[in-house]
């Protein structure tokens, strides 16, 4: 092979292996569930999401989790969307969550018992 023919095979090579990486550590994001009392919630500045607090069962605190993005609409999970704006704060929830990088985001929302 002459060698602009072999550097230019390596670049491609170079750039597959590292387009493979990227998708492979989406693939991998972190995940998890919780259990726990939603101690607040609240909107966006512009109104078009919210999130929720949620003190998870052992934790000293809660913490916020913000719908995941549906990417056939651009924009939040309506249906958790409609969930965080409708549960009351106190009531025992359970979160699946997916780590977003900029925070972990909801997957899927239950209330397991309203607020009292």
């Amino acid at each position: 092979m002459h060698p602009p023919m072999m550097l230019g095979f390596c670049a491609l090579t170079l750039l597959f292996s590292l387009l493979s990486a990227d998708t492979t550590a989406q693939d991998k994001r972190r995940t998890g569930t919780i259990v726990g009392l939603v101690t607040d919630k609240g909107n966006s500045k512009t109104m078009n999401n919210a999130w929720v607090e949620v003190k998870a069962d052992g934790e000293e605190k809660g913490r916020k989790y913000w719908p995941a993005a549906d990417r056939k609409i651009g924009g939040p999970d309506r249906e958790i969307l409609a969930a965080i704006r409708t549960v009351a704060i106190g009531a025992r929830v359970q979160i699946e969550w997916i780590d977003a990088g900029d925070g972990k985001d909801i997957s899927k929302f239950q209330v397991l018992k309203p607020a009292k």
